[in-house]
């Protein structure tokens, strides 16, 4: 993109080969000295954030990869970062223990409460690749996304090396994003593509921090249960006022939590 916020090169692919792919092309593209901030269509930052991103990168010299503060608007009470999936901030954000003490910063989940205690410059150990921006330092030193996921898990894989190689993660809350989350995929005629984000989640957890058999049978109950329930949730509401959008998502959260299962030799 030129300074003038233009597109200045259009990379066109014959085949979809997941996020991941598609961004490490792009940024192989790009001026070696350059920053990359990754953006998805249906993500539309605030009036000016590029230029804090900008101005907050060149200043906060032990951070690898920054974020604004993503929102979707008045029914989503969360934005798209926090702390990694370990066991603790699943179960946290699952069983709403991270909603009722969002103030409490020992018991942040999985996820971030947009009413939080949170400071300008929030340490987190993931943000979205909806919107990230990451230092071309970052990139010369652990690398481009992994490719081992079609989407879902790559932002947050990437993040925790980062993390593991002494770079820092941070959401700045004075900045904003707005993010249509999940708009693309749920228009995917797919069911692969739909129940992709457990599955992405559950295989990152196990290969990345590989916990042993009784400890990975004890997240994917939190991770399915915590899903199932917000099933029912849509679904008794949906039934009560007899809004279809709530019935479509009981469907979708129940075809998740099956899906945090979907391969039972993992």
């Amino acid at each position: 993109m030129s300074d003038e916020g233009l597109i200045d090169r259009l990379i066109l692919r014959e085949s979809n080969a997941g996020f991941a792919k598609a961004i490490n092309e792009a940024i192989a593209a790009t001026p070696n000295d350059s920053d990359v901030l990754l953006l998805n269509p249906d993500a539309i930052l605030d009036c000016g954030s590029l230029e804090q991103l900008r101005s907050a990168a060149s200043e906060l010299r032990d951070v690898g990869i920054l974020s604004p503060l993503v929102y979707s608007g008045n029914t989503v009470k969360t934005t798209t970062a926090g702390r990694q999936p370990f066991v603790l901030p699943m179960l946290a954000h699952f069983t709403g223990l991270s909603r009722l003490c969002r103030r409490t910063s020992k018991f942040k989940g999985r996820y971030l409460y947009l009413d939080g205690q949170l400071q300008s410059v929030e340490p987190v150990e993931w943000v979205a690749g909806a919107c990230m921006y990451i230092k071309r330092e970052t990139i010369e030193r652990i690398g481009v996304l992994s490719e081992r996921w079609f989407m879902y898990a790559e932002d947050t894989e990437y993040c925790w090396r980062a993390l593991t190689h002494g770079l820092s993660v941070v959401m700045l809350t004075d900045i904003g994003c707005f993010h249509a989350m999940g708009q693309s995929v749920k228009r995917s005629p797919s069911d692969d593509i739909n129940v992709m984000w457990p599955r992405s989640l559950s295989d990152y957890y196990k290969t990345t921090f590989d916990p042993s058999p009784l400890t990975f049978a004890i997240w994917r109950t939190i991770f399915s249960l915590g899903l199932l329930s917000r099933s029912i949730v849509f679904f008794f509401r949906g039934r009560q006022s007899r809004n279809d959008a709530l019935l479509y998502e009981a469907r979708r959260f129940a075809k998740f939590a099956g899906a945090v299962w979907a391969n039972a030799d993992a």
